[in-house]
């Protein structure tokens, strides 16, 4: 057993292309990144990437 605290778990949807000029929705976002520590792993799940057959792929 880990004695890490666990980060929690966002869904972070991409919204419409204009919520990258809201200014309160970035805001949001910047304040999310200043109370978690940095993430050992991101899973991104996209239904707009077509690849057959299904792929998965990752970097370090």
């Amino acid at each position: 057993m880990t004695t890490e605290t666990r980060q929690p778990i966002l869904f972070l949807s991409h919204g419409a292309p204009p919520l990258a000029d809201d200014a309160t929705w970035t805001d949001q976002l910047h304040e999310w990144s200043k109370r978690f520590t940095r993430p050992k792993n991101i899973l991104m799940i996209s239904a707009h990437w077509e690849q057959a057959p299904t792929t998965v792929s990752g970097f370090e």
